[in-house]
């Protein structure tokens, strides 16, 4: 709640911000703060009394002490299975883009591209820019790019599934010969481990003895392995070319 929701939310609270997203995340975060606090009173009941005390109220809510309060039931009316799968996506993106910077060792203004080779992997992801700026340290922008919009020269990337890529630009930030040797390097591991799942699918009687949706996630990860080469192969591209323009 605190290092994800708040960072997370932070451009929608902010001055200016469409009023009625304002509302809506402050209200949530209300909602899990009391929430939280109730299912936690049994456990803690002293710390978790005085910090409810200290919460304003709802107009629907009268109840003078948590331990009293009725405590946290499910509500179907609260899920929302496409909402938690699109912001895990997302929070895989900021993810990765966290760990390319920490690779890199670019602690601040870094830059950011998300590459998209589906028309709803891009509209998720443009949709969702601003939020993942606030969740990578440091970052100074997220730009979004449509399927066959060109990436800046210079960057390094990180695969994110199959429709989704996001890149770190290094240019003149670090050594291109050292950073080809760590995509090589990436992309040996990348093979090895695609070669692994290769050799489950051929297994005898793979096809009739495996279950169905044992062999979708194979294929699944075979397909995603290899998209991470493809994309680890053009990064080497951009960075020789780079390197021939110094």
């Amino acid at each position: 709640l605190c290092d994800i929701f708040i960072e997370y939310i932070k451009p929608v609270i902010a001055p200016g911000a469409n009023p009625e997203a304002c509302s809506s995340a402050q209200q949530t975060l209300y909602t899990c703060l009391d929430q939280g606090l109730r299912m936690l009173h049994p456990l803690m009941p002293f710390v978790t009394e005085e910090l409810w005390q200290r919460l304003p109220r709802r107009a629907s809510e009268n109840e003078p002490s948590i331990s009293i309060a009725a405590y946290p039931e499910p509500r179907s009316d609260y899920e929302n299975a496409k909402a938690e799968s699109d912001f895990k996506f997302v929070m895989d993106i900021a993810t990765a883009g966290r760990s390319l910077a920490a690779a890199y060792n670019i602690v601040a203004k870094s830059e950011f591209y998300i590459s998209n080779s589906s028309d709803a992997s891009y509209a998720l992801t443009s949709s969702l820019s601003e939020g993942i700026v606030t969740m990578i340290s440091g970052c100074q922008s997220v730009t979004v790019l449509r399927s066959g919009e060109a990436i800046p020269a210079g960057c390094v990337v990180s695969s994110v599934g199959d429709e989704v890529a996001i890149h770190l630009l290094v240019r003149g930030k670090v050594d291109i010969g050292q950073e080809i040797s760590k995509i090589e390097d990436k992309i040996s591991k990348v093979e090895q481990l695609k070669d692994g799942a290769v050799k489950r699918t051929q297994v005898p009687k793979y096809e009739t003895v495996v279950p169905q949706s044992v062999r979708e996630a194979n294929a699944s990860k075979i397909s995603n392995y290899d998209a991470e080469i493809e994309v680890l192969q053009n990064s080497i591209k951009e960075f020789l070319v780079l390197k021939d323009g110094e």
